[in-house]
């Protein structure tokens, strides 16, 4: 290894790369979005069972 690269300090590399970071930072809170491909494959199940017990009263949901 070069004798420069060893004897650099970490704080030293963060500032010679920060640009380099910046660019490739993403904004926002999301890099993908669900297109309406994605949209239509994914099943939501949206009906539940449930139970109650009569002697007990015990209830019980099932998706």
């Amino acid at each position: 290894m070069d004798q420069t690269v060893r004897n650099i300090s970490a704080s030293t590399v963060e500032r010679l790369l920060a640009k380099h970071k910046k660019k490739l930072k993403i904004r926002g809170t999301s890099g993908t979005k669900a297109g309406p491909p994605l949209k239509k494959r994914v099943t939501i199940l949206t009906h539940f069972l449930t139970m109650t017990g009569v002697s007990t009263g015990w209830t019980v949901h099932y998706p």
